[in-house]
């Protein structure tokens, strides 16, 4: 069949009302959100949504990677090319919803699917544009995911137990004869709506912490961009608890973020839990030169946080074949920081 792939934030506008309208901070500008609606539709888990008259629906949505637009989809026979117009051939319909009102469109790729930043800021903030455009509570819907999301499932079992969620089977193609489709509460990598982060903060913030007096330091685990002196640092930190959050339930990450009067950590998505902090809450990111990013900064401006990021040497890794998982192999780096400079940025 063929396709007319939708780009232009425009085509919401036309169609569906704004819920939040254009924000600036930071020099920054957010883009509007919408809750969209689709009639006898289809979704496939590459992942992108057709209409009912041939229009392909993935930026402002969930934008595509290059690997997915020029790789994924030749590698399936899905299309040869990726193009305003294209002929696209995606598996027969393998289910069908009849259902209205029910059901919602959540797209997210493979490689960001356990990624905690975007499950907080690209598919839980979308729940909120139900509520505030509908008036319905957001665990009232059933969301459709095109996979299975291990970090999502575990956020739904310790906080929000009663959201549904349906993961499509891998390279499936699923109809409904309607389904909502909320627009990104994030874009450009990191510019938030601001009303977004409100709207979580107001729902799952744990009400039962104590005031904050903890001084918090994130020592990552696995993966790259770990702190190769941290016994140097660890040294300067007395009194301070060190926490690997790989290893620790969500809601014990947000009660310690929640309770902490400082936190330092290197770049990574555990900073998320900003979320969790109370303004005035002090922040130190240590970054290297290719993870200097504007991400955790914007989040801590919208919560009135003392944010200060501090740049490392970026120390190289032996590759391995685990950096197969990385979107930019630049991040697969280690960080070492001189104390001294720690040291200045905490006093």
């Amino acid at each position: 069949m063929q396709v007319k792939i939708i780009s232009d934030i425009q085509y919401y506008h036309d169609k569906f009302d704004v819920i939040d309208y254009p924000a600036n901070y930071n020099g920054y500008k957010t883009n509007p959100t919408y809750l969209a609606e689709f009639h006898n539709c289809r979704v496939h888990t590459i992942p992108f949504l057709i209409t009912s008259t041939g229009g392909l629906v993935a930026e402002h949505v969930w934008p595509l990677t290059w690997k997915q637009k020029n790789k994924l989809g030749q590698k399936m026979g899905i299309f040869k090319k990726w193009e305003d117009n294209m002929e696209i051939n995606i598996p027969a319909t393998s289910r069908s919803f009849d259902e209205t009102k029910k059901y919602v469109w959540l797209p997210i790729d493979v490689s960001s699917g356990n990624n905690p930043w975007h499950i907080w800021i690209d598919v839980i903030a979308k729940m909120g544009l139900l509520e505030r455009r509908l008036g319905i509570a957001y665990r009232d819907f059933v969301y459709i995911m095109p996979h299975l999301s291990p970090y999502l499932n575990k956020v739904i079992a310790e906080i929000m137990p009663e959201v549904k969620v349906m993961a499509m089977p891998k390279h499936s193609t699923w109809k409904f004869k309607h389904i909502y489709v909320p627009t990104m509460c994030n874009h450009n990598d990191g510019i938030i709506v601001p009303h977004s982060v409100a709207w979580i903060r107001s729902r799952f913030l744990h009400k039962k912490v104590r005031p904050p007096h903890r001084k918090i330091f994130i020592d990552r685990g696995v993966g790259s961009r770990k702190l190769s002196n941290k016994e140097e640092i660890f040294a300067i930190l007395k009194g301070w608890e060190v926490l690997k959050l790989e290893e620790m339930p969500v809601l014990d990450q947000m009660i310690a973020f929640a309770e902490a009067t400082h936190v330092v950590s290197t770049h990574g998505a555990g900073l998320v839990n900003l979320l969790w902090c109370l303004p005035g809450t002090n922040v130190i990111e240590i970054v290297h030169k290719y993870t200097a990013k504007k991400v955790y900064p914007n989040l801590s401006h919208l919560l009135n946080l003392k944010h200060k990021v501090v740049m490392g040497e970026c120390v190289s890794i032996p590759k391995t074949t685990h950096e197969k998982k990385y979107k930019r192999l630049n991040d697969y780096n280690d960080i070492r920081l001189d104390s001294n400079i720690l040291l200045r940025n905490l006093e």
